[in-house]
Protein backbone atom coordinates (compact mmCIF):
# COMPACT_ATOMS: atom_id res chain seq x y z
CA UNK A 1 0.00 0.00 0.00
CA UNK A 2 3.33 2.61 0.88
CA UNK A 3 4.42 2.03 -2.78
CA UNK A 4 0.62 3.35 -4.50
CA UNK A 5 1.58 7.00 -2.58
CA UNK A 6 5.16 6.54 -4.96
CA UNK A 7 3.40 5.57 -8.14
CA UNK A 8 1.83 8.70 -8.83
CA UNK A 9 4.89 10.68 -8.47
CA UNK A 10 7.05 8.52 -10.47
CA UNK A 11 4.84 8.58 -13.85
CA UNK A 12 4.63 12.66 -13.70
CA UNK A 13 1.43 12.98 -12.63
CA UNK A 14 0.56 16.43 -11.12
CA UNK A 15 -1.44 15.97 -7.79
CA UNK A 16 -3.87 18.97 -7.24
CA UNK A 17 -3.95 20.94 -4.38
CA UNK A 18 -6.12 19.13 -2.52
CA UNK A 19 -4.44 15.74 -2.90
CA UNK A 20 -1.01 17.38 -2.03
CA UNK A 21 -2.58 18.27 1.45
CA UNK A 22 -3.99 15.22 1.75
CA UNK A 23 -0.58 13.19 1.10
CA UNK A 24 0.95 13.84 4.80
CA UNK A 25 -2.05 12.46 6.14
CA UNK A 26 -2.28 9.42 4.01
CA UNK A 27 1.67 8.14 4.64
CA UNK A 28 0.20 8.68 8.58
CA UNK A 29 -3.02 6.50 8.09
CA UNK A 30 -0.41 3.83 5.56
CA UNK A 31 2.23 3.36 8.24
CA UNK A 32 -1.17 3.01 10.74
CA UNK A 33 -2.78 0.41 9.18
CA UNK A 34 0.31 -1.20 6.70
CA UNK A 35 3.32 -2.93 7.29
CA UNK A 36 6.54 -1.42 5.72
CA UNK A 37 8.58 -3.38 2.58
CA UNK A 38 8.23 -6.29 2.52
CA UNK A 39 4.83 -6.85 3.27
CA UNK A 40 4.08 -10.41 2.31
CA UNK A 41 0.79 -10.97 0.82
CA UNK A 42 -1.25 -13.18 -1.65
CA UNK A 43 -3.44 -10.88 -3.89
CA UNK A 44 -6.96 -11.81 -3.38
CA UNK A 45 -8.61 -12.37 -6.92
CA UNK A 46 -7.20 -15.67 -7.00
CA UNK A 47 -6.49 -17.68 -4.06
CA UNK A 48 -6.90 -21.10 -2.44
CA UNK A 49 -7.36 -21.95 0.94
CA UNK A 50 -9.90 -24.63 2.94
CA UNK A 51 -12.80 -23.35 4.27
CA UNK A 52 -12.07 -24.08 7.54
CA UNK A 53 -9.05 -22.05 8.15
CA UNK A 54 -10.80 -18.72 6.38
CA UNK A 55 -13.47 -19.18 8.56
CA UNK A 56 -11.06 -18.66 11.24
CA UNK A 57 -10.64 -14.55 10.01
CA UNK A 58 -12.79 -14.22 6.93
CA UNK A 59 -14.39 -10.64 7.48
CA UNK A 60 -18.23 -10.63 8.09
CA UNK A 61 -18.33 -8.18 5.34
CA UNK A 62 -15.80 -5.95 2.88
CA UNK A 63 -17.76 -3.19 1.71
CA UNK A 64 -15.18 -0.35 0.56
CA UNK A 65 -12.02 -0.82 -1.36
CA UNK A 66 -10.31 0.36 1.89
CA UNK A 67 -11.37 -2.94 3.79
CA UNK A 68 -10.41 -4.84 0.97
CA UNK A 69 -6.88 -3.12 0.76
CA UNK A 70 -6.49 -4.14 4.91
CA UNK A 71 -7.98 -7.77 4.41
CA UNK A 72 -5.48 -8.36 1.07
CA UNK A 73 -2.49 -6.52 2.41
CA UNK A 74 -3.22 -4.57 5.79
CA UNK A 75 -1.42 -5.65 9.18
CA UNK A 76 -3.54 -8.49 10.07
CA UNK A 77 -4.00 -9.50 6.50
CA UNK A 78 -4.94 -12.77 5.13
CA UNK A 79 -1.47 -14.24 4.41
CA UNK A 80 -0.32 -13.10 7.86
CA UNK A 81 -2.65 -14.43 9.59
CA UNK A 82 -1.79 -17.75 7.33
CA UNK A 83 1.43 -17.14 8.40
CA UNK A 84 1.13 -16.61 11.96
CA UNK A 85 -0.84 -20.01 12.60
CA UNK A 86 1.88 -21.76 11.31
CA UNK A 87 0.96 -22.58 8.05
CA UNK A 88 2.82 -22.11 4.24
CA UNK A 89 1.73 -19.38 2.05
CA UNK A 90 3.08 -19.95 -1.98
CA UNK A 91 2.04 -18.34 -5.21
CA UNK A 92 1.48 -20.75 -8.03
CA UNK A 93 2.99 -19.90 -11.47
CA UNK A 94 1.39 -21.46 -14.77
CA UNK A 95 4.16 -24.11 -15.10
CA UNK A 96 2.45 -25.98 -11.87
CA UNK A 97 5.22 -24.87 -9.08
CA UNK A 98 4.79 -23.45 -5.55
CA UNK A 99 6.98 -20.66 -4.84
CA UNK A 100 7.10 -19.95 -0.89
CA UNK A 101 7.14 -16.40 -0.08
CA UNK A 102 10.58 -15.90 -0.23
CA UNK A 103 10.74 -17.18 -4.14
CA UNK A 104 7.93 -14.91 -5.13
CA UNK A 105 10.29 -12.37 -6.35
CA UNK A 106 12.15 -15.21 -8.68
CA UNK A 107 8.40 -16.80 -9.70
CA UNK A 108 7.77 -14.40 -13.13
CA UNK A 109 4.06 -13.77 -11.79
CA UNK A 110 3.68 -10.61 -10.10
CA UNK A 111 5.82 -7.65 -12.02
CA UNK A 112 8.92 -10.23 -12.22
CA UNK A 113 10.04 -10.70 -15.43
CA UNK A 114 7.97 -10.42 -17.97
CA UNK A 115 5.07 -12.49 -16.00
CA UNK A 116 5.61 -15.28 -18.14
CA UNK A 117 4.39 -17.58 -15.56
CA UNK A 118 1.47 -15.84 -14.47
CA UNK A 119 -1.44 -17.76 -13.83
CA UNK A 120 -3.89 -14.91 -13.24
CA UNK A 121 -4.62 -11.64 -14.63
CA UNK A 122 -5.62 -8.22 -13.08
CA UNK A 123 -5.79 -4.74 -13.19
CA UNK A 124 -2.19 -4.71 -11.52
CA UNK A 125 -0.80 -7.32 -13.72
CA UNK A 126 -2.00 -6.13 -16.81
CA UNK A 127 -0.82 -2.41 -15.98
CA UNK A 128 2.45 -3.86 -15.94
CA UNK A 129 2.25 -5.47 -19.00
CA UNK A 130 1.37 -2.52 -20.80
CA UNK A 131 3.81 -0.44 -19.41
CA UNK A 132 6.69 1.15 -20.55
CA UNK A 133 9.99 0.00 -19.62
CA UNK A 134 11.30 2.28 -17.58
CA UNK A 135 8.16 2.20 -15.50
CA UNK A 136 8.08 -1.75 -16.00
CA UNK A 137 11.72 -1.44 -13.58
CA UNK A 138 9.43 0.81 -11.43
CA UNK A 139 6.74 -1.40 -10.51
CA UNK A 140 9.02 -4.18 -10.17
CA UNK A 141 11.47 -2.07 -7.73
CA UNK A 142 8.17 -0.83 -5.43
CA UNK A 143 6.62 -5.03 -5.70
CA UNK A 144 10.29 -6.60 -4.85
CA UNK A 145 13.01 -4.12 -3.68
CA UNK A 146 16.45 -5.03 -4.63
CA UNK A 147 15.60 -8.37 -5.62
CA UNK A 148 13.21 -6.86 -8.83
CA UNK A 149 13.91 -8.05 -12.03
CA UNK A 150 13.04 -6.61 -15.79
CA UNK A 151 14.41 -8.30 -18.84
CA UNK A 152 15.97 -5.89 -20.86
CA UNK A 153 14.67 -4.29 -23.59
CA UNK A 154 15.93 -5.21 -26.57
CA UNK A 155 19.18 -7.56 -25.59
CA UNK A 156 17.44 -11.12 -24.46
CA UNK A 157 21.02 -12.23 -23.49
CA UNK A 158 21.13 -9.56 -21.11
CA UNK A 159 19.38 -8.60 -17.56
CA UNK A 160 18.35 -5.56 -15.58
CA UNK A 161 17.87 -5.39 -12.18
CA UNK A 162 16.05 -2.07 -12.28
CA UNK A 163 18.51 -0.40 -9.89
Amino acid sequence: MYSNLFVADHVGQNLSFVARLWRPARVQLCKWFFEPFPNWHVRTNAFIISRELVQRFWPHRVMTKRSAYLFENGKKNLTRQVLQMGKLAFVVGKDGRAYCKEEWPESKTYRSGTQENLLVADTQTLRFERADWAEKCFLARVAWGDRAYVPPQRAPQHGCLCR
